[in-house]
């Protein structure tokens, strides 16, 4: 039988683990819930973009920078993997952080890691690859 304080101990940890669990898939259906993409909200697998800057009452997503237009997807990858093609952005910079449930970034593709010329990415539940090769 667990004491008072091992239980309230357990809670919280079971709290702090879960929590950004719950927060990340409230965030995910309200930014999926649409039939075709609108601003930054967008079906599974589609992305939706932002076409202005947020300003700073924007509050669907959390910490959200609101000096930089962002685009968003919600991948679902149980069924088959994505193919994500990047083109030549002439040395700009761009950076696609890849967050988990946790919202911890596991990979990143980018200016600042992949370079700024063409990519295409394999995108799979089992694998992340990156294959690169100039688009023609």
């Amino acid at each position: 039988m667990l004491k008072i304080d091992e239980a309230r101990e357990l809670a919280e940890e079971a709290y702090i683990f879960g929590y950004p669990l719950i927060l990340m898939e409230v965030t995910r259906r309200r930014s999926t819930g649409v039939p075709h993409p609108f601003s930054f909200l967008a079906p599974v697998n589609q992305f939706g973009h932002f076409t202005k800057l947020p300003d700073a009452r924007f509050d669907a997503v959390v910490s959200m920078s609101i000096d930089t237009l962002f685009s968003s997807l919600w991948m679902d990858l149980s069924k088959e993997p994505l193919i994500l093609s990047v083109p030549d952005i002439d040395g700009r910079f761009y950076g696609m952080p890849t967050l988990d449930a946790w919202t911890n970034v596991f990979v990143t593709i980018g200016a600042r890691i992949t370079g700024t010329e063409a990519l295409i990415t394999l995108l799979s539940a089992v694998l992340i690859g990156r294959v690169n090769f100039r688009m023609m």
